[in-house]
């Protein structure tokens, strides 16, 4: 699958405003090709935060690369996350 191109499908459906992980696995699932929430999280939203590209606020003790339930996120246009 093509990785890339789902994380900019994210993109074009959420721009830059804030959404939730519930919300991306929605869109993920019910819009898009990708049917399997396991094309979302591991090898779409940790690398694009890895790179800078996505911003991540988490639930208090869960830590940096997971996606739970109350993750919230958005992108962003630079590297500085």
């Amino acid at each position: 699958p093509d990785f890339d191109r789902l994380r900019e499908m994210l993109r074009e459906r959420f721009g830059d405003r804030w959404f939730t992980i519930e919300e991306a696995e929605r869109f993920t699932l019910l819009e898009t090709a990708f049917r399997d929430n396991g094309h979302l999280k591991t090898p779409t939203l940790k690398p694009a935060e890895q790179d800078g590209l996505l911003g991540v606020e988490r639930p208090p003790g869960k830590k940096r690369g997971s996606f739970g339930p109350g993750t919230r996120m958005r992108f962003v246009s630079g590297r500085d996350g």
